[in-house]
């Protein structure tokens, strides 16, 4: 029998304030590193192979969907068999599970006027993982969902109907917000203002800016969403983005793909692979998940077939290599440098101090290739953006003339101080 609405919320509101927060740990995890990949869905058959290369990539989370539809298709019957497998493997890979519950079924729609059949959903399924996956994401992109939960009035209900829920199974699971498409302007500031920052233990987005490059976006998206978080009373949460990425599909004769839909090369994928991953530390999220792993290749013109940082048969991407490079240079443990600058102009050169100890930054310049004199404090070595060693002459004590464009250039062992570009 589904408990009534009214009083779930009543015993979860008491359970909550009695038996405090979410762990530091789940809050801002150690390895901030995640990758989407559909274990639930088209994965599933080569989930083992796709998480082993997340791992392998240095990602410590994997992000798939606990779908209403396909756990409970009928009130009251459920199916776990998919769900189980996929965490399973993940535990194998020793990846962590960020679940996203949501999709509601036809029985369920919509969700906002059935809580009591979404709560008795999020109940069984959390209480029976509670114990494997400390965080749960509740909805995809409600924002984009193409039903009513576009309005934020209605996402609210569905929410905090969950967070509740969720507190009352274990006050220390970590609840975020559903990954908001884009910055959603018109819908993150009308939720903060109905009171939801009452109801995530982080704020999520997904900063896509397909085909521009992250830098202003990524930047300008978490500058704005801490902002309104301050302004609404929820300035001291994290802030996670759990996708973000880059297509490289063909662009068919004749198809205008429009400016949303454009591709970009692979070479070009890795470039703004790495440097999300830089600024997104740099820029002070929690957590950051690139979309996705596995392109699933159903046609050359679908945007949506063509994200993955591998191909279809597991062949890496350059993207691939970029990501795993970044994870090396900057492995989990790593702590960002945020007494030094890290930008000058259009040139990039965020920091971080490596779990033993060692400096490491990585640098790269988004308006075209320039000779730059860079002073290093320290014995520097440098890997370029697939992880390979490369040398630049040395032109003083701790200078040296690099060869500085838009694909980023990692320094370890030493602390950037200063660049001086070379006319």
């Amino acid at each position: 029998m589904v408990m009534s609405m009214a009083l779930l919320l009543a015993s979860a509101a008491l359970s909550v304030v009695a038996s405090g927060c979410v762990s530091e740990q789940t809050a801002r995890p150690s390895n901030p590193y995640g990758i989407c990949s559909h274990f639930t869905y088209s994965d599933y058959p080569t989930r083992e192979t796709s998480a082993r290369m997340i791992r392998e990539a240095g990602a410590g989370w994997v992000r798939f969907d606990f779908d209403w539809t396909q756990i409970e298709p009928e009130p009251g019957s459920f199916t776990f068999e998919v769900p189980d497998d996929a965490v399973a493997t993940a535990e194998k890979a020793g990846l962590s599970v960020c679940a996203i519950v949501g999709k509601q079924p036809r029985y369920a729609k919509p969700a906002y006027e059935h809580l009591d059949l979404w709560t008795n959903f999020v109940t069984t399924v959390v209480s029976r993982y509670k114990n494997r996956i400390r965080v749960w994401e509740v909805w995809n992109e409600p924002n984009n969902s193409g039903d009513p939960l576009n309005d934020p009035t209605n996402y609210l209900q569905v929410l905090r109907a969950a967070y509740m829920t969720i507190k009352a199974i274990d006050p220390t699971l970590f609840v975020t917000s559903g990954g908001i498409a884009g910055l959603g302007k018109r819908y993150v500031e009308p939720l903060l203002v109905l009171g939801a920052g009452a109801y995530f233990d982080a704020m999520n987005f997904h900063p896509y800016c397909i085909p521009q490059p992250p830098e202003e976006p990524l930047l300008n998206q978490i500058r704005w969403m801490r902002e309104k978080m301050t302004e609404y009373g929820c300035g001291d949460k994290p802030i996670w983005a759990t996708e973000m990425g880059w297509p490289t599909h063909h662009v068919s004769e004749g198809r205008d793909p429009g400016v949303s839909h454009t591709p970009v090369p692979e070479s070009l994928q890795a470039s703004y692979t790495a440097r999300a991953l830089g600024l997104a530390m740099a820029g002070g999220l929690d957590a950051f998940f690139i979309y996705n792993l596995r392109a699933s290749e159903r046609r050359l013109w679908d945007r949506e077939s063509h994200f993955g940082l591998i191909r279809k048969n597991s062949e890496p991407k350059a993207a691939y290599y970029a990501y795993s490079a970044f994870t090396a240079a900057r492995p989990a443990g790593s702590r960002q440098r945020t007494d030094l600058p890290w930008r000058q102009d259009s040139i990039f050169m965020p920091q971080w101090r490596r779990p033993g100890g060692e400096d490491a930054g990585m640098i790269w310049k988004t308006d075209g290739l320039a000779l730059l004199v860079c002073t290093f404090k320290g014995d520097v070595r440098f890997v370029d953006m697939y992880g390979r060693r490369k040398s630049f002459a040395k032109v003083g004590e701790g200078a040296y003339r690099l060869h500085v464009g838009a694909d980023p250039v990692y320094f370890c062992g030493a602390e950037f101080v200063s660049a001086k570009e070379e006319k």
